[in-house]
């Protein structure tokens, strides 16, 4: 029973840690489409505070800003100046700059005493935000659902200027997150932080049930998490097992609502095994009493038998009571092991969110900036200061490569990396990105670039992103360690498999480093001499091709070059799409 109460509790605590990590790797995901917003505002807040009394450069600074934006999830960009500090006299300031079909389009409309943007929720987050990113609630308008990222600019006095704003349509996360509600044992949906429902695979039953019971909702966004109680108690849900994941840089969360049964399966499985065996043992041990007892009355001799099978009972229930004082202790041993390791994965699990936030949000800012002064925005640039911030973005690129695969490797190790999964990935396309980033490694080298892809590649089921993640590692290690010669890049169809190889003619590998490589900062002496790389590319690589089922290997010869052969099934079993294609 103490096993059966310790195994049980492990796989609790083992299904509701997978369903806490699928939380956080969504939450993760659409962050990251936040993220975009936030380093725009942080960019044009910067470049717009000391422009005044030049109408057509913030102008055109607004327009250049959003051509490079993301357009399918970029709406618009505004700079909203405070009465008269524009230009000494104009109270209301606030050029506008929108997506429209096929090119940008500079609007006043919202320059008037009768709006006065003034005071508008948005522009009074941005105000008291104290120099942050604010995200206001999502709201509908012409159909789409929309928010804001405000931000405060001051001029070189630290004097309040304006806010300025980037509006976000947000379709791209509500049909993600409606996408990956594949499963029927699961619900996947998104509550704002004033409790609003921001998106609900089961959006048009929840609408009509709250429509029967008087109210009057026209969207989602008009109900709380308690009109979603109320549908799903009205509805006879099952019981199900919540678990929440808060996106970052908002106060929204995601709920994964998994069906108890479903959840812990096992659980119940375990428990009915459990079940039979003690029946079992009951059934024999009525048996043996049954047998027993005929035994004693058929002869007197069996008294002399039973007393010492008394004591031998007595001796079997001392041993019985120090094992289980054994069993006890040993079992309070694990929980305390097991609380500490909760608690180390807690402190590793905010580690890794300050790192990501602190680190790769200012980096991407910094970025940013550099790749706007390149390109003239900010006044002409000479060739010589076109080659320096060159060198600055190739600089910052590199370490926000280092900052991922830290991060990736740390997902890995902790169990908590998700794919998503797409069923129809068109690897000619994907070679055909990775080879031009090679030709683009290779620019003014002695090394050229060779091609052996089939030209006709099936569709595979996999993460378009991870897979890239592979070989864009393989090929940057080829690029990187070979000198002269060539590299060739390769991907065949063999059966149900995919077959990539990069084979160059680098300075190779010698075969007792074969291990050391896949291991987690594992470097050769070659790649150490030359300080190249982190040990990490590599192992993360093998890793990822594991979890589509697949296998990395290598061939090399000291001298001669190394070839890395990637193994993926077209359509591997144990992976079903994430995302719904139409």
């Amino acid at each position: 029973i103490l096993f059966s109460n310790l195994r049980t509790e492990t796989l609790r605590n083992t299904a509701q840690q997978d369903q806490l990590a699928r939380a956080q790797a969504i939450a993760d995901r659409l962050g990251s489409y936040l993220i975009n917003a936030q380093q725009l505002a942080d960019t044009t807040s910067v470049l717009i505070a000391d422009i005044r009394d030049d109408r057509s450069r913030v102008e055109q600074l607004l327009l250049q800003i959003l051509a490079s934006a993301p357009r399918e999830i970029i709406y618009g960009i505004g700079a909203w100046y405070e009465p008269t500090l524009f230009d000494g006299e104009t109270v209301y300031y606030g050029p506008y700059v929108h997506q429209d079909t096929p090119q940008a389009v500079l609007t006043y409309e919202w320059m008037t005493d009768e709006y006065d943007f003034h005071t508008q929720a948005w522009y009074l987050a941005g105000k008291n935000g104290a120099g942050n990113v604010i995200f206001t609630p999502p709201y509908y308008d012409t159909g789409l659902v929309y928010m804001s990222a405000s931000k405060a600019f001051y001029d070189n006095n630290g004097v309040f200027s304006g806010v300025v704003t980037v509006d976000m349509v947000l379709p791209l996360l509500r049909d993600f997150i409606v996408n990956i509600n594949t499963d029927p044992n699961e619900v996947i949906y998104v509550i704002t932080g004033d409790g609003a429902i921001f998106v609900h695979p089961d959006e048009a039953a929840i609408l009509s049930y709250a429509h029967q019971n008087g109210k009057t909702p026209t969207s989602i966004l008009d109900l709380k998490q308690d009109d979603l109680n109320a549908y799903l108690q009205a509805s006879n849900a099952p019981p199900a097992i919540l678990a929440t994941a808060p996106i970052e840089l908002t106060d929204w969360v995601v709920y994964v609502a998994t069906n108890e049964n479903f959840l812990f399966g096992d659980v119940r499985d375990l428990n009915t095994t459990l079940f039979g065996v003690l029946a079992g043992v009951w059934l024999f041990s009525v048996v043996a009493l049954f047998g027993l007892n005929r035994y004693s009355i058929q002869t007197r001799k069996a008294r002399a038998e039973q007393q010492a099978l008394q004591r031998t009972a007595q001796t079997l229930q001392l041993t019985n009571e120090a094992l289980e004082a054994l069993i006890k202790e040993r079992t309070a041993q694990l929980e305390k092991a097991k609380e500490e390791a909760e608690r180390a994965n807690v402190v590793k699990s905010q580690f890794l969110a300050a790192m990501s936030h602190e680190l790769r949000t200012p980096l991407n800012a910094i970025l940013n900036f550099t790749q706007f002064v390149s390109t003239g925005v900010l006044g002409d640039i000479n060739e010589e200061q076109e080659e320096t911030l060159n060198k600055v973005v190739a600089s910052g690129e590199h370490l926000l490569s280092l900052i991922n695969d830290v991060l990736d490797i740390s997902k890995i190790e902790a169990g908590a990396l998700e794919l998503f999964v797409e069923n129809d990935i068109n690897l000619n396309k994907e070679l055909k990105m990775i080879t031009e980033t090679a030709e683009g490694l290779l620019q003014n080298s002695d090394v050229t670039i060779e091609h052996d892809i089939q030209p006709d590649l099936p569709l595979i089921t996999g993460d378009k992103q991870r897979i890239n993640q592979i070989l864009l590692n393989l090929v940057s290690n080829a690029c990187k360690f070979t000198e002269k010669g060539s590299i060739t890049i390769g991907a065949k169809q063999q059966g149900d498999v995919i077959r990539f190889y990069v084979k160059d003619t680098g300075p190779g590998i010698a075969s007792e480093d074969f291990d050391k490589i896949f291991q987690t900062f594992g470097q050769t002496r070659v790649g150490m001499k030359k300080g190249r790389g982190t040990g990490l590319g590599l192992p993360i690589s093998r890793r990822l091709a594991e979890a589509h089922g697949g296998i990395l290997t290598l061939e090399s010869t000291v001298g001669v070059g190394s070839t890395f052969i990637v193994e993926l099934p077209i359509k591997p079993e144990h992976l079903s799409p994430t995302v719904a294609k139409n």
